[in-house]
């Protein structure tokens, strides 16, 4: 009888243990770069820069962890996934705007808040029955799934150039050197993230399992991407960026382990 209790309990559990121990450690690293950003680095002067800058990982830390409730939530296909998701990248955006980093502020305050917010209401009407809540997932076809992941590859490759435009890098507030080869590879990563994200939120609104597969491949080029970001701030001596950087690879570390979790799931369960 006891037995039948608590495996009742944990059957009742919003989460299950892979997604609990995926939290726990978040909440730890989280609170360690915090702990370790402000014992590292000095208060900021009157400046205003300076204190938006000091402040801004505590935004961060939210922003890390709302936007890792969302893809646990997303893998378990419950439509609150977008509620994270709009808090996520509203926090994502102010960062963007705290830094100049217009581009950040246009994707996450222009094209993911809308979307995430018109995510809700077509998961909201996409159930397999009218008293269940399951969400009826759709498969796509081996072809069409090829033929677009080679032109999202191409656009996303054709994209960096446009990222390579002075006017472009003024308004990205990019001041990287160009002629290391580094330099080309964060360029083409960070335009197959883009277009990889972007089709991946789409596939995501209509509950195609491919989604997935897009963001594994986001995934793993936004840790190759921060990793490289890292070595720039241990090799300029930029203590603030490395704390940033190495925080940014944590929290992606855990959307990669999350869409490993989400492509089984959502394969198994039809």
């Amino acid at each position: 009888m006891k037995k039948t209790k608590q495996n009742k309990i944990i059957k009742n559990l919003p989460f299950n243990l892979f997604q609990y121990i995926l939290i726990a450690i978040g909440l730890v690293g989280c609170a360690i770069y915090l702990i370790l950003f402000y014992i590292f680095n000095k208060e900021p002067s009157n400046d205003i820069n300076e204190k938006i800058n000091y402040f801004m990982p505590i935004v961060s830390v939210f922003a890390a962890l709302t936007n890792l409730f969302c893809v646990i939530l997303l893998a378990l296909k419950k439509e609150s996934n977008f509620i994270f998701g709009a808090i996520a990248v509203i926090l994502f955006a102010i960062i963007g705007y705290f830094t100049k980093n217009w581009f950040y502020v246009v994707l996450n305050g222009l094209y993911y808040l809308p979307f995430n917010i018109l995510g809700y209401f077509q998961w909201k009407n996409n159930k397999k029955g009218s008293n269940s809540n399951e969400l009826k997932v759709k498969k796509m076809n081996t072809n069409i799934f090829l033929s677009l992941l080679s032109g999202v590859i191409l656009c996303g490759v054709a994209i960096s150039f446009v990222f390579y435009i002075p006017f472009v890098r003024t308004w990205l507030n990019d001041k990287s050197p160009t002629n290391e080869p580094v330099y080309w590879i964060k360029l083409i990563l960070n335009g197959l993230v883009l277009i990889l994200s972007v089709v991946a939120m789409q596939l995501v609104i209509r509950a195609y399992q491919e989604q997935w597969r897009f963001w594994l491949i986001a995934n793993v080029c936004m840790l190759i991407l921060w990793a490289t970001n890292i070595w720039d701030g241990i090799s300029n001596n930029n203590l603030q960026y490395t704390f940033v950087s190495a925080f940014t690879l944590f929290t992606y570390t855990f959307s990669f382990a999350n869409s490993v979790y989400g492509y089984i799931s959502w394969k198994e369960k039809k």
